[in-house]
């Protein structure tokens, strides 16, 4: 593994059922995560399944997400961890959220 993808690891607990990152405690905020934390969270989840996390998967993760609502603390947009879950099981497990 390599060392940076070890650290962003380190930064999750994971689910012992799923085996997917638990975010339900990351992040600096208790309303939802910054885009990077975002980030950082897709980028474990690529590694989970082999790929790199690239711009393209970047772009295809927020083309799933679309316009959807988000909070606002300190002028920081934030991303709810459900919408956040359920688009990134979308993106990487090909499971289609309640919209499509």
């Amino acid at each position: 593994m390599n060392k940076n993808i070890r650290k962003l690891t380190d930064l999750f607990f994971f689910d012992q059922d799923t085996n997917k990152p638990d975010i339900s405690n990351y992040g600096k905020y208790r309303l939802g995560l910054t885009a990077e934390e975002v980030k950082i969270y897709l980028t474990v989840r690529a590694y989970q399944h082999q790929k790199q996390f690239t711009k393209k998967l970047e772009k295809k993760y927020y083309e799933i997400a679309g316009a959807n609502t988000c909070a606002v603390v300190d002028g920081q947009v934030l991303y709810y961890r459900h919408d956040i879950l359920r688009f990134s099981d979308e993106l990487f497990d090909d499971v289609k959220t309640f919209f499509d």
